[in-house]
């Protein structure tokens, strides 16, 4: 008899707001407790704040998001997206290639 093998491997969500033009600390600590509310969704964060990108170049950032948001079946978008340049594309990109679109709750 054949023995079932279960995925137990979690999707991923990309976690998508404003980090340009806000304190570093208050991004981190925005995005830590978004990593938080997606595992809560059931699925595994994907955090841009540790993409690990050693550039200080917005437009280094974008491509290695964009990789990462792509790997993702979902995209987890914070209240604060819609102003930010880097969160539209992102939002493009989602509706484009038919990612799950979550947005957070308003508080």
């Amino acid at each position: 008899m054949a023995k079932k093998i279960i995925n137990k491997r979690k999707e991923e969500c990309y976690i998508s707001g404003k980090i340009s033009g806000l304190p570093f600390e208050e991004v981190v600590a925005k995005f830590a407790e978004a990593e938080k509310e997606v595992i809560k969704l059931g699925y595994k964060p994907i955090n841009p704040t540790k993409n690990g990108v050693n550039s200080d170049k917005w437009g280094d950032h974008m491509v290695e998001d964009i990789r990462n948001l792509n790997r993702g079946k979902a995209i987890y978008f914070l209240n604060d997206w819609e102003d930010s340049a880097g969160s539209l594309i992102e939002h493009q990109f989602g509706v484009n290639g038919g990612k799950v679109l979550i947005y957070q709750p308003k508080k």
